[in-house]
């Protein structure tokens, strides 16, 4: 197996943009994380009032359930770097769709509420967490997308490339040969 230097220097900037998406998942976990202590602690009232409430609408409730499943879902884009780039692409379209959708629900029941409703700052602190979270997820989408166009592939686990002999396979093999014909098993460096 020859060594290309343009197919090695590639994959790095693929790994190198592989790490970025690592890093971009765990700033949307986090975000998530704290929309959901500030919607605990701040935004839902001791009597279970939400304060981006004008109507029938829970945009709390709603807030939960969109933190909780993009926290379940970043975990899972972590290990979807373990599969090809549409793996991690899909979980991206997902989030971006999901984080637009309550930014702009989370920011229209913001600026319906009342001047004297108690607690402005934390719900604007929320409304900016979501739109930087689908921004890290839209970021997460077109370098995923790239990732799909150079067909960058991750590593196999488990199975590394030995320089001399190939694969792991080819090299016990030849180990093998080496020991039944009686030599030491040592390769000539």
């Amino acid at each position: 197996m020859a060594y290309d230097p343009v197919a090695a220097a590639a994959h790095a900037r693929g790994n190198r943009i592989a790490e970025v998406i690592v890093f971009l998942a765990l700033v949307v976990l986090a975000f998530a994380i704290a929309i959901l202590i500030i919607l605990t602690d701040h935004v839902v009232g001791t009597d279970g009032t939400c304060y981006f409430d004008t109507n029938s609408v829970n945009v709390c409730r709603y807030g939960f359930a969109v933190c909780i499943i993009s926290f379940l879902a970043s975990i899972i884009m972590l290990f979807a770097l373990c599969r090809p780039p549409v793996a991690i692409g899909g979980m991206a379209a997902f989030g971006t769709i999901w984080w637009l959708a309550y930014a702009i629900t989370a920011s229209v029941y913001n600026n319906a509420v009342a001047d004297g409703t108690p607690e402005g700052h934390y719900r604007s602190t929320v409304v900016g967490l979501s739109w930087a979270s689908f921004a890290c997820e839209l970021a997460i989408l077109v370098l995923a997308a790239h990732l799909y166009r150079v067909a960058w592939q991750p590593e196999e686990l488990g199975s590394a490339p030995v320089e001399e002999y190939g694969r792991y396979a080819e090299f016990k093999a030849r180990a093998e040969e080496e020991a039944a014909a009686g030599h030491s098993g040592g390769a000539a460096i």
